[in-house]
C-alpha cells in the first residue's frame, strides 16, 4: 500500500493511470508536490495522473465568511480576518492543519500548473468547474502527464 510516508517506493514507469480523488484538498503544497513527483515518476510514458482539487473565488470566500463566521469564529476565520471584513483571498493561508483536517486546502489552477511543472508534469486536460450543492466549494478535475525527457 502506498501512503505518504512511502511514496518514494512506487515503482518507476509502471502504471498507465493513477487517480487522486478528494485527497489534494487535505494536503499542503509540500505533500502535494511530493505526491506529484513520485506518482508522475511511476507513470508509463503516456500515463495519466487524474487529480481533483478544490478552490474558492473571492466572491465565494466573501459568501463563506458571511454565512459561516459564527461557526468558525475561533478557528480558520480568525486567522484570515481582514479587520472584521471578509478576508482577502490568500490561498496560502489555507495551508494549515485545521484546513487539512477539514478539506479546506484550496488552490488555483495556476498553482496546480506550477506544482505540476516543478515536478516534471504538465496539465493535458481540464474539466469544467463543478460546484457541490452542499458547500460553496468548487472543484476541478485535471489530467497531468509527465514531461518527456529530451
Amino acid at each position: 500500500q502506498f501512503l505518504s510516508e512511502n511514496l518514494d517506493t512506487l515503482p518507476e514507469n509502471k502504471y498507465d493511470v493513477a487517480i487522486s480523488h478528494l485527497v489534494a484538498m487535505h494536503m499542503d503544497d509540500n505533500e502535494l508536490s511530493k505526491q506529484l513527483k513520485y506518482v508522475l515518476r511511476s507513470l508509463k510514458e503516456n500515463g495519466t495522473f487524474a487529480i481533483q482539487f478544490s478552490f474558492y473565488s473571492q466572491k465565494d470566500l466573501d459568501n463563506l465568511y458571511t454565512h459561516r463566521k459564527a461557526a468558525y469564529d475561533n478557528d480558520i476565520f480568525n486567522n484570515l480576518s481582514n479587520n472584521g471584513q471578509s478576508p482577502i483571498l490568500d490561498l496560502s493561508k489555507f495551508q494549515n492543519i485545521y484546513s487539512q483536517q477539514h478539506g479546506y486546502v484550496f488552490r488555483s489552477l495556476d498553482r496546480i500548473k506550477e506544482l505540476a511543472k516543478e515536478n516534471a508534469g504538465e496539465i493535458t486536460w481540464e474539466s469544467e468547474i463543478r460546484k457541490y450543492d452542499w458547500t460553496l466549494m468548487k472543484v476541478q478535475y485535471i489530467h497531468i502527464k509527465k514531461i518527456k525527457n529530451g
